[in-house]
């Protein structure tokens, strides 16, 4: 990665490393309050359901592999099957709200699960980055495209030498395959960079809206507005796609869209390389 890429992305880099730095504290300050947590918890299933032993297990054992949604492992020795709902009952009143706890009885697992909670071998590594991930996602829309773009031109060709139906079903999938390759890609970007999926009855098309919008700290704009508006077309048609018979679908209506379908296919293919730059710069200045 040249220096010139970085310089570019320069202010998303500082705004992420502030992020993931943030993250991380928040992350680590969680695994502190549900060690804590679990120590109490074990006092609890000792003084009042008389439990012989109980062990931590799982990435509260080993802190770098603590993430924002670790919960709490407890395997218990001596819980009585009866009381297990209660004690879990109890335990949950003890524990900051969110947190999930796993209670696991020792008798009820195989042996060698057993020896592993019994024995915890504490293995360190780095929290893995977000972004390599992410890359290899793009790559992988990158080549659904392409194979996308060679089933248009073979239903295109076949327009003369085949049958209505045929044709205005082949079309359908052709369509529908590029939207859902447009969307799985926007929505691990939303998931991943952004932190979140829209939400209610409309979030398909305000998925799309975001990305047309740089968001400070996180990541510049995927998509521009002429671009976005092309996209909702193609989302309007895979819903009417799922939707309707194929015997209902009009050729009318699908053909533009197949016609246009490589310059759409084109254009996202560049912007995607663009934000596939950016994810790069980003990944260099982790590293």
């Amino acid at each position: 990665m040249d220096t010139t890429s970085v310089g570019i992305y320069s202010e998303y880099i500082v705004a992420w490393r502030e992020h993931e730095r943030e993250a991380q504290l928040r992350t680590q300050e969680r695994a502190a309050r549900a060690r804590a947590a679990a120590e109490t918890c074990a006092a609890y299933l000792a003084e009042h359901h008389d439990v012989r032993r109980v062990w931590l297990f799982g990435s509260l054992v080993q802190p770098l592999r603590a993430h924002a949604q670790t919960d709490i492992d407890l395997a218990v020795e001596g819980l009585a099957p009866a009381d297990y709902f209660m004690a879990l009952a109890g335990l949950y009143t003890l524990v900051d709200t969110g947190v999930e706890i796993d209670l696991v009885p020792i008798e009820t697992r195989h042996s060698r699960w057993y020896q592993n909670v019994y024995s915890p071998k504490e293995r360190f590594s780095m929290q893995p980055s977000k972004i390599p991930g992410l890359i290899a996602d793009l790559d992988l829309a990158l080549a659904n495209l392409q194979r996308v773009a060679s089933h248009q031109s073979e239903v295109v060709d076949a327009i003369n030498r085949e049958t209505d139906f045929f044709l205005r079903s082949a079309a359908g999938v052709v369509l529908q395959d590029f939207y859902n390759t447009v969307e799985k890609t926007l929505q691990r970007i939303a998931t991943e960079l952004d932190g979140s999926l829209p939400s209610g009855e409309a979030w398909h098309q305000q998925l799309v809206q975001r990305m047309t919008v740089a968001i400070p700290g996180r990541r510049p704009a995927v998509l521009d507005q002429e671009l976005a508006n092309t996209l909702v077309t193609y989302l309007r048609f895979r819903h009417l796609f799922r939707n309707i018979y194929g015997f209902d679908l009009d050729w009318d209506r699908i053909e533009p869209l197949l016609v246009e379908l490589p310059t759409v296919i084109e254009i996202f293919r560049v912007r995607l390389d663009e934000f596939r730059r950016f994810l790069l710069a980003l990944h260099s200045a982790e590293s």
